[in-house]
């Protein structure tokens, strides 16, 4: 596994446990701000999924 796919990997995992957190609050308290703050979370799930990705097919060799 290469540096940059460790370090997405490892931001998409916080991301991932602050979104669950958000939605636990956001349940528990009502408030639609934290709500929003977790869909955005959610969003930052999918760009960082998208960009382990391209990191892949970054470190593929170049074609001929």
């Amino acid at each position: 596994m290469l540096p940059g796919e460790r370090a997405v990997i490892r931001a998409l995992a916080a991301t991932c446990v602050l979104a669950v957190a958000k939605v636990a609050t956001a349940i528990a308290t009502g408030s639609l701000a934290i709500l929003s703050q977790a869909l955005d979370s959610v969003v930052d799930i999918v760009a960082l999924a998208l960009l382990f990705f391209a990191v892949r097919i970054a470190a593929k060799p170049a074609d001929e």
